[in-house]
């Protein structure tokens, strides 16, 4: 790779050293190209209004519209660690009172509508994230997200309160709490 390109694109600051710290090319011949969305076109579809989405999701699927959301939005894949949030709840959800509250809706047709209705997102990868186009999508209809610290995901976030361990319940419940107990506060992020 040093002698066959003039120069190599990363997304992310962490690339470099996570993927190219041994391949001895010059900090000048990388290119950071951060990844993007269409922002103006996400906030002008009216498909993504939270309030007309949440009020929709909310008879979809039998959800009170007024108590505090939380989502995964992403594929099911064993790398997305989405065993760590979901595997908790299942266990504990009458425990907690969720019994009932709690969505397993499978493939959606349109998951920035679902983003959009939420309080906040999260996103448990155990791997991968060279992009993660659910944090810019989450981002992108102003819902803040609680993310593994894998990839780029500490660098879309950029609140290193919002980061956590990879494969870590306990610290993912201790992001998720102050969040949870203060809607006000996770607002505030999603806007930023």
């Amino acid at each position: 790779h040093r002698a066959g390109a003039e120069r190599v694109a990363i997304t992310g600051e962490y690339m470099r050293t996570a993927h190219l710290g041994g391949w001895g090319l010059e900090y000048e011949r990388i290119a950071h190209l951060p990844p993007g969305i269409d922002v103006e076109a996400i906030g002008a579809d009216p498909d993504h209004d939270r309030a007309a989405a949440r009020t929709e999701l909310a008879a979809r699927h039998d959800l009170p519209p007024d108590s505090f959301w939380i989502g995964i939005i992403g594929r099911l894949s064993a790398v997305k660690g989405h065993e760590v949030p979901t595997q908790r709840l299942a266990e504990q959800a009458d425990r907690l009172g969720l019994g009932g509250r709690i969505v397993f809706t499978g493939r959606v047709a349109d998951p920035l509508r679902h983003a959009a209705a939420l309080d906040l997102g999260v996103i448990s990868s155990l791997g991968s994230e060279a992009v993660s186009r659910s944090a810019l999508e989450l981002m992108a209809v102003g819902v803040p997200a609680v993310a593994s610290d894998v990839g780029i995901l500490a660098e879309v976030v950029g609140n290193p309160d919002q980061i956590v361990p990879p494969g870590d319940p306990a610290a993912l419940a201790a992001a998720l709490g102050p969040m949870m107990a203060d809607p006000e506060r996770a607002a505030r992020l999603g806007e930023e």
